[in-house]
């Protein structure tokens, strides 16, 4: 069985997606268009040590530093990782925005989803974890030079923001006060643990 991130956060996003509200409907001239936005990177881990009655594993960094990680019970095949062996590691994470449907309500909870895989019984230990929630928040404020957007959260909290990639900034600078945006944010981590160099 093959792991892969981008698997994770698929699965994640949908069952965030089927949580959610309703799609909103096709943009206005005014509306701007729904935008996603997704990141990932990668690296590869050397086992420097293994602590089988702690579950505590020590690996070297690409950059020559040591961190540690424990394993919890529900890690399978703990048993078959080993002094030297490489663990690749995948992170990802991924920004959906859009304009809330007509008739939406500003302070609906958010709404979240979890999905998880694990390697078959006996194979070198691998899995995959996704997560995602939606929720819709209401603009405060734009900042047209930058993009930095004000905004209410479900939960009553202001937070301002100051985007980066270049359609979001767009997205942002048509954004008016009162409007309410559906933002979704999925993120995810795969692990692999490769035969020794």
């Amino acid at each position: 069985m093959k792991f892969s991130l981008p698997a994770a956060l698929g699965l994640a996003a949908l069952a965030a997606a089927c949580a959610a509200p309703a799609p909103p409907p096709p943009p206005t001239a005014a509306a701007p268009a729904p935008v996603v936005v997704a990141d990932t990177s990668e690296a590869v881990y050397s086992v420097r040590s293994v602590n089988r009655r702690t579950r505590q594993i020590a690996l070297n960094t690409p950059q020559d530093t040591v961190v540690t990680i424990k394993a919890g019970p529900q890690v399978r095949n703990f048993d078959r990782i080993r002094v030297n062996d490489r663990v690749r590691i995948r992170f990802a994470d991924a920004l959906a925005i859009s304009m809330a449907p007509a008739g939406a309500q500003a302070g609906t909870a958010p709404q979240g989803a979890v999905a998880a895989e694990r390697g078959p019984r006996g194979a070198r230990p691998q899995g995959a974890l996704g997560a995602g929630i939606t929720e819709t928040v209401r603009i405060v404020g734009v900042d047209a030079a930058t993009g930095r957007t004000t905004f209410v959260r479900p939960d009553g909290t202001t937070r301002s923001v100051t985007p980066r990639q270049p359609e979001v900034i767009a997205f942002a600078r048509a954004l008016r006060p009162g409007d309410l945006v559906n933002v979704t944010f999925a993120e995810g981590v795969a692990v692999q643990v490769l035969p020794a160099a």
